[in-house]
């Protein structure tokens, strides 16, 4: 059974699991695109990440943000994934990809000890050819 979004709780994890991280790929349907059999590629990508931000409820991984920056302008999102049974409850736009400030961006995630929900006066613009979410202008 899955909590309400009053449950989640949202947190900068640089030490994420590739184990976690495949389970929520998967169960997000996010793994059908991304090398889910090969955890070692995983472990790759996460610790290539700048930021690996997540959404737990009641301890339990059920989404996860993975994103590359370089804490001065610009921050790329590479992965957002939310548990398929999580969806459409605002996770992935409320703590993982919080709104309001694009160039307040880099400071905020600069600052991995403030825990993410804390973070939410931050704006994340999307590009419209591809969907993409960038703070970038």
């Amino acid at each position: 059974m899955s909590g309400s979004v009053e449950s989640i709780d949202y947190a900068i994890e640089p030490a994420l699991t590739a184990a976690e991280f495949r389970a929520v790929l998967i169960a997000s349907t996010l793994g059908e695109r991304r090398p889910v059999d090969d955890l070692g590629r995983l472990e790759r990508m996460l610790r290539g990440a700048e930021v690996i931000a997540t959404a737990r409820d009641r301890g339990r991984l059920v989404g996860v943000s993975r994103a590359v920056s370089d804490f001065a302008y610009c921050c790329y999102l590479a992965d957002l994934a939310v548990d398929a049974a999580y969806q459409r409850r605002g996770i992935g736009g409320r703590g993982l990809l919080p709104e309001d400030r694009p160039e307040a961006l880099p400071e905020l995630l600069g600052n991995s000890a403030q825990p993410l929900s804390a973070r939410r006066n931050l704006k994340v613009r999307r590009r419209a050819a591809s969907g993409t979410r960038r703070s970038c202008p």
